[in-house]
């Protein structure tokens, strides 16, 4: 049901304008009947979708014709508020049956979701799902910065998490959703939660050193399916995934917010090391990597990822989805070829540099890749075409055809100017990136070809 069908109630009934304010005479007799049509169908109401694009005073008439004594979905799984600016009574959804809950933050509404986290627990308390998400959805180009800014705000959410750990009757949330940052503290709460199979937040932006790392963080996320953070990969967030204790989750994201630093090679290799160790270690078949928004610290020496760096994912056995972005990536003939052995189940491979593509592979070496992954979906890799290719181009072309990978969907190679052996003309480059063009093609001829884009999709859920 949508909030459009709450105004039908009233407008069908009384052939009245639920938009404009009714006379008196209007209003004491569409209270009675109102009331009678909602006691009528409300119970069947199982998902209700809140778009807010009503006036104030159409939900006004309708606050004093159905009153706040209870539920008025009592029926209630799943609520999606998609308004703006106009706060809907806590009432409308708080239905003890109520198992999804899912809102747009924005800052107007601040007070309101301050009340909501204390009258969750007893209004929801069997709440499976919240989700908190900005408006617009996605965040601006810019750094990201905590949009609500409020205290009040930050304070609620955090002891509505506690209050789910430590209060007898505590709601039985799986999947915790929120893009608005919190702190510290509030990660080690989601962490303990004993039913979280779904986690997605933004670490609040503090120098590591002021976190409290002395807490007990030993068993943290037991139930752990998806783990989706943005984040640097400060201290705590290694040592966080060095205690994860689930063995089901597989589907890791990492996002390094503009504002923060580039981690260096070290640090990934040595996040890598912890997810090759942990107890997820066969299950995760999805690794998300992406640091092409930050900005480096150092020389490039130390934020250049080589196989070095990626060989402890190695030994993560089922990985069928890898994405990495990185200042500077290196990688050899021999390395495409061992992660295309190691992996031949892929079907998402995404390996991009941001800062430049002066390492990027070989155009002839993506057909180690076309050879041994045939379920492959996805391909996004820095290429190069030289002229050192010239004399073969023919034989390339009909060898590419002959073992064209019809299973890739979208190609988003950036095919880029250069070649590893001298510095071309003009003339001898355009040609270059022309063949690369009608090679990939070749290679992949159901593909969508996306030049220079930016490959923006997350790990869908692992299907049942």
């Amino acid at each position: 049901m949508c909030v459009r069908d709450l105004e039908s109630v009233s407008s069908v009934t009384h052939v009245v304008d639920p938009f404009q304010v009714p006379s008196e005479d209007q209003d004491s007799r569409l209270h009675p009947l109102d009331r009678s049509s909602f006691d009528k169908y409300s119970g069947y109401i199982k998902n209700f979708l809140w778009l807010g694009d009503i006036s104030y005073t159409t939900l006004n008439s309708m606050v004093a014709a159905l009153s706040l004594d209870r539920p008025w979905l009592p029926s209630l799984r799943t609520f999606t508020d998609h308004s703006v600016t106009l706060g809907l009574p806590l009432m409308v959804f708080g239905a003890s049956t109520l198992q999804h809950l899912e809102i747009q933050l924005c800052e107007s509404s601040c007070q309101w979701f301050v009340a909501l986290f204390e009258e969750l627990p007893s209004l929801c308390p069997m709440l499976q799902s919240l989700s908190l998400e900005h408006i617009p959805l996605t965040p601006p180009a810019e750094d990201v910065f905590d949009f609500l800014e409020e205290e009040d705000y930050d304070d609620a959410f955090s002891d509505f998490l506690w209050s789910t750990i430590v209060s007898p009757g505590a709601l039985n949330l799986c999947v915790v959703s929120t893009d608005e940052p919190i702190s510290w503290e509030d990660v080690v709460a989601l962490a303990t939660l004993p039913r979280i199979k779904s986690a997605k937040f933004r670490l609040r932006m503090e120098k590591w050193s002021t976190f409290d790392l002395t807490r007990d963080i030993s068993g943290a996320f037991p139930r752990l399916e998806t783990l989706d953070i943005v984040c640097s990969l400060c201290k705590p967030i290694l040592r966080l995934f060095d205690h994860i204790a689930s063995e089901d989750l597989f589907s890791i994201t990492i996002t390094t917010p503009r504002r923060t630093y580039t981690p260096t090679a070290a640090v990934v290799e040595r996040l890598l090391k912890s997810i090759a160790k942990g107890p997820f270690c066969n299950s995760v078949n999805g690794v998300h990597l992406d640091t092409s928004t930050s900005n480096p610290n150092g020389s490039q020496h130390d934020y250049t990822i080589t196989m070095s760096t990626l060989r402890p994912l190695l030994s993560v056995p089922n990985i069928d989805f890898l994405h990495v972005e990185f200042p500077w990536i290196i990688l050899t003939k021999d390395d495409i070829h061992t992660l295309a052995s190691t992996w031949p189940w892929l079907r998402n491979i995404f390996i991009r540099q941001s800062r430049t593509s002066a390492y990027a592979v070989d155009v002839e070496w993506i057909t180690i890749i076309a050879e041994r992954c045939k379920d492959l979906r996805r391909i996004g890799l820095d290429v190069r075409a030289g002229a050192h290719l010239s004399p073969r181009i023919p034989a390339l072309l009909a060898h590419a055809s002959h073992i064209a990978n019809e299973s890739v969907g979208t190609l988003c190679c950036n095919v880029v100017n250069g070649t590893s052996d001298a510095v071309e003309t003009g003339v001898s480059n355009r040609l270059s990136r022309v063949f690369a063009d009608v090679y990939l093609w070749s290679l992949f001829p159901a593909a969508n070809f996306r030049r220079n884009a930016s490959w923006g999709m997350r790990r869908r859920p692992r299907s049942q």
